[in-house]
């Protein structure tokens, strides 16, 4: 899969500047994405997960209802 860049206008230098999509803000769609992703993955690992993981999971769910920006990788990095 082909990682997206989007391109972001650097206002003081009036250059351009390709940033992950992790800098981006979110847009409701991508939410909604990321939000499935964690369901998904809770669903599967339901049988091997203690109350810990559990937590941060449903944490990681209501951070990107709220429009935090917290990527699946730094989740399961801190799980």
């Amino acid at each position: 899969m082909v990682k997206k860049h989007y391109v972001v206008r650097n206002k003081k230098r009036g250059g351009t500047k390709n940033m992950d999509a992790a800098a981006v803000k979110f847009s409701s769609g991508t939410r909604a994405r990321r939000g499935n992703a964690l369901k998904s993955l809770a669903a599967s690992l339901s049988l091997m997960m203690d109350r810990d993981a559990a937590k941060k999971i449903k944490q990681a769910e209501e951070d990107i209802k709220t429009g935090k920006t917290r990527s699946l990788r730094d989740i399961l990095k801190d799980g």
